[in-house]
């Protein structure tokens, strides 16, 4: 039984048709919202690798891994964290609620990506006396990816969450 008008609003019973229905409304603005970050950053990779002459210009061979191991989707990556904290921190004070301990542990989670993301990007721009990206590629760029789909999950999970609650106090 919630005891705090906190506890009241979150554990309210919604009926399932319109919690589907907001979900839906809700997950629609989060993608929304995620192509805003994204391609900004999509569209600079690409075009950064059609300036390169041994990228997407080279016809008979073009070499896309400057697509994928580009250091600047570590960028993405700290974009869509700081949204997304952003987005909830800013929900959460507009309908007068206090953070759970499990949205803190979320929270950590995504300071903890955006140091690693911070520290895939520099290491990622490092070159070695020849020229050539300093380090083990395919690490770099794994490691990039797993942040990057870890923060986009709790970014749809943040956003999502904080619309529907706005829906749901709207609506009260």
């Amino acid at each position: 039984m919630p005891k705090t008008m906190q506890e009241k609003f979150l554990f309210q019973s919604i009926p399932r048709e319109k919690f589907r229905q907001d979900l839906r409304m809700s997950t629609a603005i989060a993608f929304y919202e995620y192509l805003l970050i994204i391609l900004p950053v999509g569209l600079y990779v690409l075009l950064e690798a059609w300036q390169r002459p041994d990228c997407l210009t080279n016809i008979q061979s073009p070499d896309w891994t400057l697509l994928y191991q580009s250091p600047e989707w570590s960028i993405a990556t700290i974009f869509i964290a700081f949204n997304s904290f952003s987005i909830l921190s800013k929900t959460l004070q507009e309908l007068n609620l206090r953070p759970t301990p499990f949205v803190r542990i979320i929270a950590l989670v995504g300071i903890l990506i955006i140091a690693f993301a911070l520290l895939n990007a520099d290491h990622s721009m490092h070159l070695d006396n020849n020229g050539k990206r300093d380090g083990n590629i395919t690490f770099n760029w794994a490691s990039r990816l797993i942040l990057f789909i870890i923060i986009s999950i709790i970014f749809f999970f943040i956003v999502s969450f904080s619309k529907v609650l706005k829906l749901n106090r709207k609506q009260e």
